[in-house]
C-alpha cells in the first residue's frame, strides 16, 4: 500500500507532542538519559546511510531492527525535526520528501504508514492499526532532505554535515548503531559524541573508507533520551557552499531582539524612569530640618529622652512605621508605670511556664489613647490574662492601635501626612505602573514576530514600577518639629547604647529607660550598665530577677511570646565543540 498523509496522525497527538517536548526539554536542560527495562520494545539494530550530493543535498536511508518482544504493539514510528530556532529573526527549516518506507514482503510485516509534517517536526508512523505484532521486525525509511548541511562562507571551516543524525527524542533503546556518511569529495574530518543531550562524549569508534569519501561512525547501544550526532567536513565548495535554509522567525522571542530601535527606547524610558523616581522619592521624603547640634557627625548626646514623650510613639516617629516593637515597648512601659504585672506561671497545656499579663490599674487620664487601646486589648480588669489567649484580641484591636498611634503622630505636628497612608500611595502608584508594565510587555511580546525588539519598554515600565515600590518607604518626611525631635530621640539612643562614660547607671534609671531600650533593640547593652536591681513589682519571672540583664531576657522571653499573639517577631533583639543536539536535524521515535 502507498503512503497516505493524515491531517491528523492516528496514533495520539499527545505521544507526538511528549515526543517533541523530551526532544526540546533534553536540549535545554541536558537531562539524564533513562534506561530501558528488559520488557520496553528495543531496537537491536540501527544502520543509517547519509548520501551526499554536490548541491548540499542528502538521501538518508534508515534501516533498522525493532523486537516488540512479547508486548504487541501496531509498529514504530520515527520523528523528524524540521524547524528549529537559528537567529532572533529565523528559523532555520530542513525540506523532507519521503521517498521510501520500506519492510520485508515475506516478514508479515504491515507496510501501511502514515505521515504529518506540522509544527516544525516530521512523523512517520508505520503499521496497521488493526494489526497488532509481535518479535522482531525490520524496517527501512528513505528520506530526500534538503538544508541539513552548512557552506564554507557560514562555517569558516569548509563545507560540512554537523548532524543529529539520531536524535535524543527516542523512546526506545538502540543497539548496534552504525551511521555511514558518503560525500561527492573526500573528507577532511570526521567526528562523532553520542549520549544525553549536549554530551561531549565521543561515540564507540570512527572511521574512513580508503578513499576518503565515506566516514563510519558507531554506538554499541544508545540508551532512552540518548542521541548520536556527527561530523562531516569537506574542503570549501565541496558540497556547493550550501546556505541554511530559513523562514521569518513566527515565536515570540523575537520580541527581545537587541539590535534595533526597541532596546535604546527602552533603556532610555528605564533610564528616565528610575530617576525620575528617585529624585522625586528624594524630594518628597526630604524631612524638613531643624538643627539642634551634632559631635563629630553623630547626634549630641541626650541623657534623658524627649520629654514627656512615650516610647512607642517615639518608635514610630523614628521609623515612621507602627510595628511589634512598639507594641512590646508599650506594654513593658505600661507595667513599669504600675498598669500591668507581667509573670509566668505554670502552663496548663504544657510543662513548663506560660506568661500571663495582670491589670493592677485602671485606665485614667495619664494614658494616651493608643496606650488605653493597647491596654484594654492585653488585659481585662481584675482578670489574669495567658499572652497565648491575645491573638483574637490582638487580631481585633491591631487596626485600632495602629490608627491611633499614626493619628497620633500626625497630631503631635511630626509629620504631615500619615506616613503609611504615604507609603500606600506610593505603592498603589508603583503597582499599578508595574502592572500596566506587565500588561505591555505581554501585548508587545505576542507582537513580537511583527515587531522585534519592541518588548524591552515594557520591561522598562515595570523597571520603573519596582523602583516605586522600592523606595516608597523614603516617602514619607517629617515635619521640622519631628526631625527636631528625631535628632534628640537619636542622640538618647546613642546613650542607651555607649553611656555617657560616667560609669554604672542607678537600678531605677535603668528601669525606667529599659522600654525605650527595648524600641531601639539595645536593652541588653543597656541593662549591662546597671549599678544594682531595684525592686520589679511589674515582673515575676519562674526564678528570681536578681538583674536587670535577667530582666532583660526574661521580658525578651515575654516579647517573643506576645509577638506570637501578634503573628510577627516580637522580642528585644540586640544589636551556576560538538555536542549531541548540537548540529542539524533530530528527532526521535518509539512504537504505538
Amino acid at each position: 500500500m502507498g503512503p497516505r498523509r493524515a491531517s491528523a496522525a492516528r496514533r495520539s497527538a499527545a505521544a507526538v507532542v511528549v515526543a517533541w517536548l523530551a526532544l526540546l526539554g533534553l536540549a535545554v536542560l541536558g537531562a539524564p538519559a533513562a534506561v530501558a527495562d528488559e520488557r520496553d520494545h528495543l531496537v537491536t539494530r540501527m544502520d543509517v546511510d547519509v548520501a551526499l550530493d554536490a548541491d548540499g543535498g542528502a538521501v538518508v536511508t534508515t534501516s533498522f531492527d525493532m523486537d516488540f518482544r512479547a508486548d504487541a504493539a501496531h509498529g514504530p514510528y520515527l520523528t523528524y525535526v524540521t524547524r528549529e530556532g537559528y537567529t532572533h529573526e529565523h528559523n532555520r527549516v530542513y525540506r523532507p520528501e519521503i521517498q521510501r518506507v520500506w519492510t520485508p514482503a515475506d516478514a508479515g510485516t504491515p507496510v501501511d504508514y502514515l505521515y504529518e509534517d506540522a509544527d516544525g517536526a516530521l512523523t512517520v508512523q508505520i503499521g496497521d492499526e488493526d494489526v497488532e505484532i509481535t518479535g522482531s521486525h525490520t524496517y527501512e525509511v528513505t528520506i530526500r532532505w534538503e538544508g541539513l548541511t552548512t557552506g564554507a562562507s557560514i562555517t569558516e571551516a569548509g563545507d560540512q554535515l554537523l548532524y543529529d543524525v539520531v536524535g535524543s527524542a527516542w523512546e526506545l533503546a538502540r543497539e548496534n548503531v552504525t551511521v555511514v556518511v558518503h560525500g561527492p569529495a573526500p573528507l577532511r574530518e570526521a567526528a562523532c559524541v553520542a549520549g544525553g543531550a549536549g554530551s561531549q562524549a565521543t561515540c564507540d569508534a570512527v572511521d574512513q573508507s580508503a578513499d576518503g569519501a565515506s566516514a563510519i561512525y558507531r554506538a554499541d547501544r544508545l540508551e532512552p533520551g540518548e542521541g548520536l550526532t556527527v561530523l562531516a567536513r569537506f574542503d570549501d565548495s565541496a558540497l556547493g557552499d550550501p546556505v541554511p535554509l530559513t523562514e521569518p522567525n513566527r515565536a515570540y522571542s523575537r520580541a527581545w531582539h537587541v539590535g534595533g530601535a526597541g532596546i535604546w527606547v527602552s533603556l532610555a524610558l528605564a533610564l528616565a524612569g528610575v530617576v525620575g523616581v528617585a529624585r522625586k522619592a528624594t524630594r518628597v521624603g526630604q524631612d524638613e530640618r531643624a538643627f539642634t547640634g551634632s559631635v563629630d557627625g553623630k547626634p549630641a548626646l541626650r541623657t534623658a529622652p524627649p520629654t514627656g514623650f512615650r516610647p512607642g510613639e517615639l518608635g514610630t516617629l523614628v521609623d515612621e512605621r507602627v510595628d511589634a516593637q512598639d507594641i512590646t515597648a508599650t506594654i513593658l512601659d505600661l507595667a513599669i508605670r504600675g498598669y500591668l504585672r507581667l509573670e509566668q506561671q505554670p502552663s496548663d497545656d504544657a510543662p513548663g511556664y506560660a506568661w500571663h499579663v495582670t491589670r493592677t490599674r485602671e485606665p485614667d487620664a495619664q494614658l494616651l489613647a493608643y496606650e488605653a487601646l493597647v491596654l484594654e486589648t492585653v488585659s481585662t480588669s481584675g482578670d489574669t490574662t495567658p499572652v497565648t489567649d491575645l491573638a483574637k484580641s490582638y487580631a481585633t484591636s491591631m487596626p485600632a492601635i495602629r490608627e491611633a498611634m499614626y493619628a497620633h503622630v500626625v497630631d503631635r505636628g511630626w509629620f504631615s501626612a500619615r506616613p503609611d497612608k504615604v507609603r500606600n500611595r506610593w505603592l498603589g502608584w508603583g503597582a499599578v505602573v508595574l502592572l500596566v508594565g506587565i500588561v505591555a510587555t505581554i501585548g508587545l511580546l505576542l507582537a513580537g514576530p511583527n515587531l522585534p525588539g519592541w518588548a524591552w519598554p515594557g520591561v522598562a515600565m515595570c523597571v520603573t514600577g519596582v523602583t516605586i515600590l522600592a523606595v516608597s518607604g523614603r516617602a514619607p518626611a517629617r515635619t521640622a518639629s519631628g526631625s527636631a525631635v528625631t535628632d534628640e530621640v537619636r542622640g538618647f539612643e546613642r546613650y542607651l547604647e555607649e553611656g555617657d562614660g560616667s560609669g554604672p547607671v542607678p537600678g531605677d534609671v535603668v528601669e525606667r529607660y529599659l522600654p525605650y531600650a527595648f524600641v531601639f533593640k539595645v536593652a541588653e547593652q543597656w541593662a549591662a550598665r546597671a549599678s544594682g536591681m531595684s525592686t520589679a513589682q511589674w515582673l515575676v519571672h519562674s526564678g528570681a530577677v536578681t538583674s536587670w540583664v535577667h530582666a532583660v531576657t526574661a521580658v525578651t522571653s515575654f516579647g517573643d511570646a506576645a509577638g506570637s499573639a501578634l503573628g510577627v517577631s516580637g522580642g528585644a533583639g540586640g544589636g551556576g565543540s560538538v555536542s549531541v543536539g548540537g548540529g542539524t536535524g533530530g528527532g526521535g521515535g518509539g512504537s504505538w
